[in-house]
């Protein structure tokens, strides 16, 4: 960051008890403080969620290393110490000679088609409707079931039936399932 000026990914993580992880970007360095400004995901604009304080991130550069950094696995979550820290450069992770053609893939809607494939689901069989974002049905049970030809992996003797998982709108896991997976109306 000294040479380019440009902000700079960091990769923070809690070595003990539970290795948690996660990515900050630092925007600004002030050698005369020892200071690294973070601009963490989990505090948008500098502001705690729910208070709307505004405070400003650092990592401290103490005695020839750096503190832990206190932040948290997402905005709602408890505070934790990340005592290492990394960086990465901006080529680490991105192919610079790609970002035409991915720029053009974003703005086609089919940025991502090469790692996640289609996929569609359906209700209670492959004959039955697709399941669409706020679908109505008056069960209160479905199974749902989930298709894909473009995967290259898929359930044996099937239909190009897939297994997956299912999420509740919290994020909060409910079930997973081969062909098919039974979900209760909550």
């Amino acid at each position: 960051m000294l040479v380019t000026g440009e902000p700079q990914l960091a990769v923070i993580r809690q070595s003990t008890p539970d290795y948690a992880g996660h990515a900050v970007v630092i925007y600004k360095i002030s050698v005369t403080d020892g200071k690294l400004y973070v601009a963490d995901p989990n505090f948008p604009n500098n502001r705690e969620s729910g208070k709307g304080t505004e405070t400003i991130r650092t990592i401290d550069f103490v005695n020839g290393s750096f503190a832990p950094y206190p932040s948290a696995l997402n905005a709602a979550s408890s505070k934790i110490n990340f005592d290492q820290i990394g960086y990465f450069a901006k080529t680490a992770y991105v192919d610079w000679a790609k970002i035409t053609s991915r720029w053009a893939e974003f703005e086609a809607g089919t940025i991502g088609n090469d790692r996640f494939p289609n996929y569609r689901l359906y209700v209670n069989s492959t004959e039955g409707s697709r399941l669409i974002d706020n679908i109505n049905v008056d069960d209160n049970e479905i199974d749902i079931v989930c298709k894909s030809s473009e995967f290259p992996k898929y359930i044996a003797f099937t239909d190009y039936l897939r297994e997956f998982e299912v999420f509740n709108g919290a994020g909060q896991y409910v079930s997973s399932g081969t062909a098919s997976i039974t979900v209760l109306r909550e």
